[in-house]
């Protein structure tokens, strides 16, 4: 179990499991690197909190490069697929937890999710409600995502200010939102998709609000 503390003090050990029981933030100038094959779970919030779901805010830089052999996992805690038993109830979902947050403060530089495997987040509370919400929030910061696999998940991208988002050669696929790949962005970020395979149940397969995309 982690404490946010913690968090700011370590890097994850490779084929680690590790469980986050509330929100975590990586703080602005701390490095968090992450090893292949952690598996990283998120809880869920009680019916009364009236808050976001569990997620991890990023202000310094996240460095999270699997490999082909041994990938990275951002999942739920009822995801006993990976990283065993874990106290969930077995059967996890796209409103499970909340969302990977890249904030304004952050280190473009080292901005890498490669060879990682997230599902089953994109969700919030809303009055009490489970509602549909953003997997990857982007704030004026530039991360590359890069040969991931992105499953099971509501919305996938917002991003606001000057943002600049590389998506480079990730599956996605059994998206729960309104379409494949929503991504949200003002019209001063810019969205650079490359070799992405999409497989979605209905509506459009990219769809974009604002923005520039290539």
């Amino acid at each position: 179990t982690w404490s946010p503390s913690e968090l700011q003090a370590m890097g994850l050990d490779a084929n680690a499991f590790y469980y986050l029981v509330d929100d975590v933030t990586v703080a602005s100038g701390v490095k968090l690197t992450i090893e292949p094959g952690t598996v990283v779970k998120f809880a869920r919030r009680g019916i009364d909190d009236n808050f976001h779901e569990v997620h991890l805010n990023v202000n310094g830089a996240l460095w999270a490069q699997g490999n082909a052999g041994s990938k990275i996992y951002f999942t739920s805690l009822d995801d006993g697929a990976v990283g065993g038993n874990s106290g969930g109830d077995g059967a996890p979902d796209s409103t499970d937890w909340g969302y990977i947050a890249f904030n304004d403060s952050s280190d473009d530089a080292n901005f890498l999710m490669e060879h990682c495997v997230i599902r089953y987040g994109g969700n919030n509370w809303d009055g009490g409600n489970r509602g549909e919400d953003w997997l990857f929030r982007v704030s004026n910061a530039s991360p590359t995502i890069r040969n991931c696999q992105i499953t099971d998940c509501r919305r996938v991208f917002y991003a606001t200010g000057q943002s600049s988002m590389m998506i480079v050669s990730n599956s996605f696929h059994s998206l729960a939102g309104d379409w494949g790949l929503n991504f949200s962005v003002s019209d001063t970020s810019t969205l650079t998709l490359t070799d992405n395979s999409i497989v979605c149940s209905g509506g459009d397969g990219v769809y974009v609000a604002n923005g520039n995309g290539q």
